[in-house]
């Protein structure tokens, strides 16, 4: 059964590909974030786990955001209005151009306080708002950050083949950074 995964090239995500069986279609954004480093590893990952296809689409949104920004991100949420709800809005168009009804992202429990559209019954409510019928997964959501790194060293998934630094240099400083290394 074919399902598409939001693929950023960040923990939770690549997590989730290292767990999907095939066939895998993945779907990553470059919207001008500072840490576009992250495509680069979305698409080492996407060949990593055999993915069927992977498209890479850049977004130029009308706004700015403390991700888009030229400051560097440290503890501020770094929020991106509705990112995750336009992610998902292109993906069940794909979704639907390629017979697919299966669609996967990374939330975990983690993001839910900072991003509502990473909160399970908001992402619910958008799928049930789409003209063609779709199921959106988000396998990680009753689990912390803290919770994900812990599954990731008990399947034994390299870290280090992924990249979550908002500011694209593993800072230590943003939210993702000290999360990830228990800082």
């Amino acid at each position: 059964m074919k399902k598409i995964l939001l693929l950023s090239g960040g923990l939770d995500s690549g997590y989730i590909l290292s767990t999907l069986e095939e066939p895998v279609y993945a779907l990553t954004f470059d919207y001008g974030q500072r840490h576009r480093i992250e495509v680069e590893y979305a698409s080492e990952l996407a060949c990593r786990y055999g993915v069927i296809e992977h498209k890479i689409v850049t977004i130029d949104l009308p706004f700015e955001s403390a991700l888009t920004g030229m400051d560097v991100v440290s503890d501020l949420p770094p929020i991106v209005s509705n990112r995750n709800a336009i992610f998902l809005s292109v993906a069940a168009g794909w979704a639907e151009s390629i017979g697919c009804r299966d669609i996967y992202m990374g939330a975990n429990a983690s993001d839910y306080e900072d991003f509502v559209d990473c909160r399970p019954v908001v992402l619910q409510r958008l799928a049930k708002a789409f003209p063609y019928q779709i199921n959106v997964h988000t396998p990680l959501a009753e689990m912390t950050k803290a919770e994900v790194v812990s599954a990731c060293f008990a399947a034994n998934f390299d870290l280090h083949q992924t990249m979550s630094c908002y500011n694209g240099n593993t800072c230590g400083e943003c939210a993702p950074c000290k999360a990830r290394y228990g800082l």
